[in-house]
């Protein structure tokens, strides 16, 4: 009697789109080819052609064979292929008895069984839908196609073309049941079909969702179109500016140049009435308190200011709820709308040098060398004087200390009757000035100097040096030492009588500025105190520089001090004045290498305050081409804009004749190529092309150095002596990752399903955020993921906002929501 034997292969379920090479479509270890005792008789091999019937695959008949699959992944339908077991026994069909009609016994003793594969629709595909945006009365964005995709399950954008519905609902169900469409004629929220055309193959593959409504190559679905009011723009500047000098007009305060109201339509100002300026003042923005110093346009004292700004309107052009929004007030019976101006009005450091006098004993209290105008010099930034015509009056009384000076007591103390000092030594004198009217509330004249603001005045206290008389009885007078005011206590201009008594061909004038070098050329040549050019001296273009003097000839050239005996052309710098600091620049050219007593070195700003994670590693080469020094002895060379190092932490070298001419500046960011092309090209430290190097599109690689050279090329190293092009990358800082360890960067969306209502948030710390969480059913941009102490995962969603990848948290490439 023949034995019975069992084909153990179950059919096949696989989703659209699966590979007909996958796992579970290969694997043959559960087909199973048994005898009444569970023998196994032989092993299974599969034959991946594809019929439409079981007799077609058993036959192996050419005209049943059927497409199964496309580009080797299946397609939906039912369909059926051989599994084929091999046996050792050619009378395998007299042995054993078979009962099943998807089996059949080959003459070489196989059998051959059809297996039924079933390919049914891959999940729900997800439409992304973007809200359409527009203003009333506008057109503008309902026509904007991007943002509006329909992803399969793979994450392929199957969409061949967008098309939107041209009726507007203001009931989402109204859409798509043949309701009369409204019209937006105001702002609000509305909806209308948006109509993706799908190849129709597409369409059979994939289901799409209780929403969505199908056509024979088109899929629809209802889209928001939210309705904005046109937003009006304002442009009124807040001024800063200096108060007026002289009662003069100021035309900051008359200028209407820059002031725009427009909405997306253009300007709403009525081109024949135009801007108002108020010309009265305030002290409140509310302008309940009139201000007693600011009128028209002159502004007197400083301090912060409030006037109207009316701009007059064209026909129609909004509402007060409108401009209301903006900060202003609309006026219906003139038609214009009034806004509120801040103005802060501030005073300038007066450049003033009042010289020390030195006479002989015999020289007269009255005598013309203690009264010489010559020794006062009070000018504004502008370079021109202050001092009122005839301003300037020194005391006829002479005092013995400073202090007696300054409170005007026991005058004459060590002088005669006859106008003679009593002794040798140092006496005071003071002496007033008169400035140009409203001098005292323009100008800033430091803490030594007595202010009169009633009759616009300033007194300073000069020294006097009283030496005995020469034996020939002559006197040899003359102006020694200075005394330099200004906005600071520094006494930095260096001017002396040696120098304002010089027998060359110049006038030295003293001043107290920064100038800054032109851009016409890469640098700019400096000549010393006989007016000869200095070799192997210059300053680079775009650099600024103290000055404590200039000098003007017979000729009409003038020149700058920027060090001592150098000398820079007026016609290649810009003078300013100085922005007030402690410390003297010299022009250098040379490379300094950190040293390698610790594994990095701090960086400064130019305010001499540490610079937070700027440092740079032990020997590590720099190039400088500005040094500097204060007067408690710190000295530092520039290694980049604001940054300076300290010369105890460098070894300075002569650039030599074979720089790379590149600036380099320490960073710690990413860099992640474009996608532009497929691969970017190398740069070694010579700027020569690296053969068989290059970078993938769209990946991520950390960076920690920039150069640029003049040419104005900007590279990124990503390796040693590995520069990639800035113009084929993105930069960014890394995020900060806190407690959580191996960070890496992503681009993907984290979306939110309904497996909880709201989805919690953790800052860096992994602490969690108290304040507020995510949603379900939304969706949100991540850029890193890490993990914490427990190797959980997190994603990076905000500034410091983390969340978990708890059940509910997908991370995909598009967003669902």
């Amino acid at each position: 009697m023949a034995n019975t034997i069992t084909v153990t292969v179950d059919p096949l379920t696989v989703n659209v789109g699966t590979s007909i090479n996958a796992d579970n479509v290969t694997n043959t270890d559960s087909f199973k080819l048994t005898d009444s005792a569970g023998k196994s008789l032989g092993t299974a091999t599969v034959d991946n052609t594809f019929y439409s019937s079981v007799d077609g695959a058993l036959n192996k008949n050419t005209t049943a064979i059927t497409t199964g699959a496309i580009d080797g992944a299946f397609v939906k339908g039912t369909f059926y292929r051989v599994i084929t077991f091999k046996t050792d026994n050619p009378d395998f069909a007299k042995d054993y008895v078979l009962n099943n009609p998807n089996v059949r016994i080959n003459e070489d003793g196989s059998i051959s069984f059809a297996q039924q594969i079933n390919v049914q629709n891959s999940s729900l595909a997800t439409p992304n839908i973007a809200v359409a945006r527009t203003t009333t009365g506008n057109g503008d964005g309902l026509n904007d196609k991007s943002g509006n995709q329909l992803f399969d399950q793979a994450g392929k954008n199957i969409a061949q073309d967008v098309t939107f519905g041209t009726d507007y609902f203001t009931n989402y169900n109204d859409v798509f049941k043949g309701t009369k469409p409204g019209k937006f004629t105001t702002a609000g929220t509305y909806y209308r079909a948006i109509t993706f055309r799908v190849n129709p193959a597409d369409i059979n593959n994939n289901t799409f969702g209780t929403d969505a409504h199908l056509g024979k190559d088109t899929v629809s679905y209802v889209q928001t179109v939210v309705v904005e009011p046109d937003q009006e723009q304002i442009n009124v500047s807040n001024l800063d500016l200096n108060v007026a000098v002289n009662t003069k007009d100021n035309p900051a305060l008359t200028s209407t140049d820059n002031y725009t109201l427009t909405n997306s339509k253009g300007s709403l100002v009525d081109p024949t009435k135009g801007i108002v300026l108020g010309k009265q003042y305030f002290t409140d923005k509310d302008l309940t308190k009139p201000a007693k110093d600011a009128s028209g346009v002159r502004i007197l004292k400083a301090g912060n200011y409030f006037r109207t700004v009316k701009f007059y309107l064209v026909a129609n052009a909004g509402s007060a709820d409108d401009f209301d929004k903006i900060g202003g007030k609309y006026n219906l019976a003139d038609n214009s709308v009034t806004f509120v101006q801040k103005i802060k009005a501030t005073t300038s450091s007066a450049i003033y040098k009042i010289n020390n006098a030195t006479v002989e004993s015999d020289v007269l209290t009255t005598d013309s060398e203690l009264n010489n105008p010559e020794d006062i010099y009070i000018v504004g930034k502008d370079g021109h004087t202050i001092v009122a015509d005839g301003g300037i009056s020194f005391d006829s009384n002479i005092y013995s200390t400073k202090s007696d000076a300054e409170n005007q007591s026991n005058p004459n103390k060590d002088v005669d009757k006859n106008n003679k000092f009593t002794r040798t030594g140092s006496y005071y004198q003071r002496v007033t000035v008169s400035l140009v009217d409203n001098g005292v509330n323009a100008y800033d004249f430091g803490g030594d100097t007595a202010v009169d603001k009633d009759n616009n005045e300033v007194t300073f206290i000069r020294v006097i040096t009283v030496n005995p008389a020469s034996s020939t009885g002559g006197s040899t007078g003359g102006n020694s030492g200075s005394t330099t005011g200004g906005n600071s206590s520094s006494s930095g201009t260096g001017s002396g009588s040696s120098e304002n008594e010089s027998n060359d061909d110049w006038t030295y004038t003293p001043i107290k500025g920064v100038v800054t070098t032109e851009s016409n050329y890469s640098e700019y040549t400096l000549n010393n105190q006989n007016n000869e050019e200095i070799v192997n001296r210059a300053l680079i273009e775009n650099t600024a520089w103290k000055t404590d003097q200039y000098r003007t000839n017979k000729k009409g050239v003038r020149q700058y001090r920027v060090a001592t005996d150098e000398w820079i052309d007026a016609s290649d710098v810009v003078f300013d004045q100085e922005v007030t600091d402690d410390w003297t620049y010299s022009s250098i050219k040379g490379v300094v290498t950190t040293k390698n007593n610790r594994d990095s070195y701090q960086l400064d700003s130019h305010t001499n305050n540490p610079i937070n994670n700027r440092k740079l590693a032990k020997n590590s080469a720099w190039k400088t081409d500005l040094y500097r020094s204060n007067h408690e002895g710190v000295r530092q060379y520039r290694v980049a804009t604001g940054e300076w190092i300290d010369v105890n932490d460098v070894v300075f070298s002569q650039g030599t004749a074979d720089e790379d001419n590149w600036i380099y500046t320490n960073i710690n960011g990413i860099i992640t190529t474009k996608t532009a092309q497929e691969t970017y090209a190398l740069n070694n430290q010579a700027n020569k092309i690296i053969s068989k190097r290059s970078l993938a599109e769209d990946t991520s690689w950390k960076t920690d150095e920039y150069r640029t050279n003049k040419e104005g090329v900007r590279q990124y190293r990503v390796a040693t002596g590995e520069w990639v092009d800035a113009n084929y990358v993105f930069y960014e800082e890394p995020v900060a990752t806190g407690v959580f360890k191996n960070a890496s960067k992503v681009n993907g969306i984290i979306n939110l399903d309904r497996t909880s209502t709201v989805y919690k948030l953790y800052s860096k710390e992994n602490q969690l955020i108290e304040d507020y969480s995510l949603a379900k059913e939304t969706s949100w941009k991540a850029d890193y993921q890490a993990e914490d102490s427990d190797g959980s995962l997190y994603y990076h969603v905000g500034k410091d906002e983390w969340i978990k990848a708890v059940k509910g948290v997908h991370f995909n490439i598009y967003a669902w929501y």
